[in-house]
């Protein structure tokens, strides 16, 4: 039996303190395991936005949804598998994650604008106008203004109620003063429809 000498005492202390400060192995296999699955997860992510740049959608979907399935609330693989769903006319989908996208990055102004993209295609114009404005706050920008133009000139068409004729002049006055730059071309085309608009709406 050990007595309680000096050096019996350190050698306890010493194993004492390793199990103290060494986590347990199951805590170790879980943080492995949440390790390999956000670097898999990532390079899914990586795999889709390749193939989406090289507008292979089928290819695109499914790695989206792999990396989904990896990280279940990752909002960018939500943005881009609602892109690639709206690309390929699949607008239910699309719709369904995007709202996704938006409940885990509600402020995020790419997943605002891109939801207001597909609201648009989806002849839901009066949402739409909503995303774009969301989108314009979280980041004024002269193309997130003109998205929201666009946004009212097809929710005018649409008879959707609200004055959409002053909200795109609005939209527009804010993107060429954010944008000095603006085409000459695009800047005039813009202008010509809200004149349009104008007309119409006495």
């Amino acid at each position: 039996m050990c007595q309680p000498t000096k050096r019996c005492s350190t050698r306890r202390a010493t194993s004492l303190s390793r199990h103290q400060i060494l986590p347990s192995t199951s805590h170790l296999t879980t943080t492995l395991a949440t390790t390999m699955a956000a670097d898999a997860a990532a390079r899914a992510y990586h795999a889709a936005s390749q193939a989406h740049r090289s507008n292979n959608l089928p290819s695109a979907i499914l790695w989206y949804e792999k990396a989904l399935s990896l990280t279940p609330r990752d909002a960018p693989s939500y943005n881009g598998l609602a892109v690639a769903r709206r690309d390929t006319n699949d607008l239910k989908a699309a719709l369904a994650a995007h709202a996704h996208a938006i409940k885990l990055a509600p402020n995020d102004a790419l997943v605002q604008s891109n939801y207001g993209h597909t609201l648009l295609k989806a002849d839901k114009a009066h949402e739409a106008v909503k995303r774009f404005k969301k989108a314009a706050k979280l980041e004024p920008s002269a193309n997130n203004y003109i998205d929201l133009a666009e946004a009212h000139r097809a929710a005018y068409s649409k008879k959707s109620g609200g004055d959409h004729v002053s909200g795109a002049e609005r939209a527009i006055n804010k993107a060429v003063a954010l944008d000095k730059d603006l085409p000459l071309d695009r800047r005039a085309y813009m202008l010509h429809w809200l004149g349009k608009l104008m007309i119409m709406s006495g």
